[in-house]
């Protein structure tokens, strides 16, 4: 993928050019401990809400591209083994990623991970929805999210930031 900069801002992906219409961000500041629902990361109720924003597309034909920075999460008590970033345009599920490593040699430890997302939907139309992204779990117990209490270089407020991206690209 190439992204030009200048008069004719456009990307080149695959050979097909496209205009890049218009761009939002969406961030979480600070750093999250709690006990949060755990289950499937389609459900739009499970796990934390990392943000939920109208966002209205420019273009009915167009894609939209969303791109996360890293978010960090970790049992307070060995719970589970997996985890996910999720997000949704509008009610509808879009896409997760999720995971953990090693399950097996974690199976009986504390378990943590790093997740990022990458995915993209079909605008479909111009009026406005909700675009939400939650983090979580495959069970319930308490999750540290972008932070340890238990280390003295836990960052907090705004320096602790979670970010997506989402780029409006057309037809």
């Amino acid at each position: 993928m190439t992204i030009h900069f200048g008069d004719s801002t456009s990307i080149d992906s695959g050979g097909s050019l496209g205009k890049i219409l218009k761009y939002a961000t969406f961030t979480h500041d600070g750093y999250v401990s709690g006990s949060f629902t755990g289950g499937t990361p389609n459900n739009s109720s499970m796990g934390h809400q990392l943000f939920s924003t109208s966002y209205t597309p420019a273009d009915a034909n167009s894609t939209c591209v969303v791109i996360s920075s890293s978010v960090t999460i970790g049992e307070a008590s060995n719970f589970t083994n997996h985890f996910h970033l999720a997000l949704w345009n509008g009610g509808g599920f879009v896409s997760a990623v999720g995971g953990s490593p090693r399950y097996n040699s974690f199976l009986n430890n504390y378990n943590a991970t790093t997740l990022n997302y990458v995915g993209s939907f079909a605008s479909g139309n111009t009026g406005a929805r909700n675009i939400m992204m939650r983090v979580g779990s495959n069970d319930s117990g308490t999750l540290y999210i972008n932070g340890n209490p238990n280390s003295s270089g836990t960052i907090t407020g705004s320096s602790n930031r979670f970010t997506a991206l989402l780029v409006e690209i057309a037809a």
